[in-house]
């Protein structure tokens, strides 16, 4: 072949899909300032020129925000959304200017949660114990170990009035009485407290 003919001669022409495909799979990452044009298979702005504008690493990949070159009637900013790197395909510009792609930098540190924020009220404390030892949780709320739950909460609201300190009681004596009802009230915790007395 003579160097007139390989002038004439072009390689076959791939479709526009597959230029798109391969370059994406080629490519996960595009540095900022690039020229790139929004793949023809895309359903909003196909074919579309831009420069990148911003890059940002997220849990699915790399994301880019293009400037594209003009605006489109009716909007009001020539700036996309962060979308996915395989939505554009690097173009060289015109002009013959080409910058060499650097390597992506490293995705971000995973960073421990911040914990909770503090809830304004007051953190509870441990349940008081009734004050002496032979006083179980039966004898402050004045029944028998064989009593039955309506019972148990008949005797509870009993006491809590008579020792609400908003109505003039005592306050220990207050806890002291929730804290036996708390753990008398369910079976559950009524057994395990019977298993462990």
């Amino acid at each position: 072949m003579k160097w007139f003919e390989r002038l004439k001669w072009k390689a076959p022409k791939q479709t526009s899909k597959q230029q798109a495909s391969k370059q994406r799979q080629a490519m996960s990452y595009i540095p900022k300032g690039h020229r790139v044009r929004k793949v023809s298979t895309a359903k909003k702005d196909a074919d579309r020129l831009g420069h990148v504008f911003a890059t940002k690493y997220t849990a699915t990949g790399w994301k880019v925000k293009v400037e594209y070159l003009w605006l489109k009637h009716g909007e009001k900013s020539r700036f996309s959304v962060f979308q996915s790197v395989g939505n554009f395909v690097k173009e060289e510009d015109p002009r013959g200017w080409w910058k060499e792609p650097s390597s992506p930098p490293p995705p971000p540190a995973q960073e421990e949660p911040p914990p909770p924020p503090r809830s304004h009220r007051k953190t509870p404390s441990a349940p008081a114990k009734p004050s002496s030892p032979k006083e179980s949780h039966y004898a402050v709320l004045g029944v028998s170990k064989t009593a039955s739950d309506d019972e148990i909460k008949r005797a509870f609201r009993k006491l809590i009035l008579k020792c609400h300190p908003d109505k003039g009681g005592n306050p220990e004596e207050f806890i002291k009485v929730r804290d036996s009802y708390d753990v008398l009230k369910s079976y559950v915790s009524r057994c395990r407290y019977d298993q462990t007395a």
